[in-house]
């Protein structure tokens, strides 16, 4: 099992983008994956 995490305590730097492109690209190649957005402004969930 691979598992990948992206932070950044600096708002504004691309995370969520970097984390959606990264879960879907994964998903492409037919691997199990898994998007799991705790941030509070939930940016991840408007993208999906």
């Amino acid at each position: 099992m691979v598992v990948i995490a992206l932070y950044n305590l600096k708002g504004g730097v691309g995370k969520t983008a970097s984390c959606v492109n990264l879960a879907y690209l994964s998903a492409q190649n037919g691997h199990k994956t898994l998007l799991w957005d705790i941030d509070p402004q939930s940016s991840a969930m408007f993208l999906l």
